[in-house]
C-alpha cells in the first residue's frame, strides 16, 4: 500500500478475502481509498464506519457483499462506483453517507433494510437486466433530495415497507410481479 501523508489515501491494497470488522472504524483522517486484488470478496460490517472525511472509494470486480454499517455516517463520500459482480448490500451500508447518485450493478440481489437510508441521493439506477429479488424496509428511506423517477426492475421479487419513506420522487414504477 501507499500511505499519504497521515493515511490520507490508501490505494492498491491487497485484502485477502475481506475488509475487516470495524478496520477503519472513526478514522478521520482517510480521504480515499482503492481496493485491488483478485480475492476480495466482503467489506465485513462497520469497515470505515463513520469516516466523515472519506470521499472516494474505488471498488475491486472480486467484491460481492458490502457489510452492515460498512460506509454508515461517511458523510463526505460522494464517489463510489459498485462493482458489477456485487450482489448483497447489508442493513444501513450507507446510512446517512453523503451519496448523491447511486448505480445498482445488475448483479445485485438483495439491498438490506436502511441500506442507503437518511443519505443525500438525488437519483437512483438500476442497471439491466437487474438480477434483484428482495428491497428491504426502508432501504432508500429519507432520502429528501431524491427526486425524478426511480424504475424498480422487473426482477423485483419482494419489497418491504416504507422503502421510499420521506422521499420527494415524482414517480416510482412499480414491477407487477411483486410477492408483497
Amino acid at each position: 500500500h501507499e500511505l499519504v501523508g497521515a493515511i490520507l489515501a490508501l490505494q492498491h491494497v491487497d485484502f485477502a478475502g475481506v475488509v475487516g470488522y470495524q478496520a477503519f472504524v472513526a478514522y478521520t483522517a482517510l480521504n480515499s481509498v482503492t481496493l485491488r486484488g483478485t480475492q476480495l470478496h466482503t467489506i465485513a460490517g462497520h469497515a470505515f464506519y463513520h469516516v466523515t472525511t472519506l470521499r472516494k472509494v474505488v471498488l475491486p470486480p472480486t467484491l460481492r457483499v458490502i457489510g452492515q454499517c460498512a460506509f454508515c455516517g461517511c458523510s463526505s463520500l460522494t464517489d463510489i462506483v459498485l462493482p458489477d459482480g456485487l450482489q448483497q448490500i447489508q442493513d444501513s451500508a450507507f446510512l446517512k453517507s453523503g451519496l448523491t447518485s447511486i448505480t445498482l450493478p445488475s448483479s445485485i440481489v438483495h439491498i438490506a433494510t436502511r441500506a442507503f437510508g437518511m443519505s443525500r441521493l438525488e437519483r437512483i439506477e438500476f442497471k439491466k437486466p437487474s438480477s434483484l429479488f428482495q428491497l428491504d424496509d426502508y432501504a432508500f428511506h429519507a432520502n429528501a433530495t431524491l427526486n425524478g423517477t426511480v424504475e424498480l426492475p422487473a426482477s423485483l421479487q419482494q419489497i418491504g415497507y416504507d422503502v421510499f419513506k420521506n422521499c420527494h420522487c415524482e414517480t416510482i414504477r412499480v414491477p407487477t410481479t411483486l410477492a408483497r
